[in-house]
């Protein structure tokens, strides 16, 4: 199966990659997030590898994937998790996104969320997804985009 293939070969990348950056007691192991197979470290210095917001964990993830891409050409996209991070802010941007749509529907005014990266919106797109009275638009440029919570406008029948 191309997806064991794929996390196998990104398992010993990723393996590599922690060794060559001078890392010497982790564990990288398969792990769920979301509906997916991941790669998830286990690490004590985890705030080095994730970074500023992710940042480090975006482009460890990035580089991993650009070196999968040269083994297996069709592999899919590895998702790497370092400490749950991103489980955590998962649960943290559900939180925020719910939030913001109770404020939305209280007061009827549009609510902007802080720019977020391109995983965490499209969490908040699916947490509102099926809440028929909110739409939901990004907007503005990376690393500046950000969501806006909406009320649906409301077709009037004549």
């Amino acid at each position: 199966m191309i997806e064991d293939q794929h996390l196998k070969v990104g398992k010993t990348c990723l393996t590599g990659m922690l060794g060559s950056m001078g890392f010497a007691d982790f564990t990288v192991y398969e792990d769920q997030l979301e509906s997916r197979r991941i790669l998830s470290v286990a690490v004590e210095e985890h705030a080095v590898l994730i970074g500023r917001r992710g940042e480090n964990l975006q482009a460890l993830q990035h580089l991993l994937n650009v070196l999968i891409k040269q083994h297996l050409p069709e592999a899919p996209f590895i998702t790497i998790d370092v400490a749950n991070y991103k489980k955590d802010r998962i649960e943290k941007v559900m939180r925020i996104a719910e939030d913001a749509a109770q404020k939305v529907l209280d007061y009827g005014k549009d609510f902007e969320l802080r720019p977020m990266t391109a995983f965490e919106r499209r969490v908040v797109h699916m947490v509102l997804a099926d809440k028929p009275e909110l739409e939901t638009e990004s907007v503005g440029i990376d690393p500046n985009r950000k969501v806006i919570i909406k009320l649906k406008a409301q077709v009037v029948a004549a």
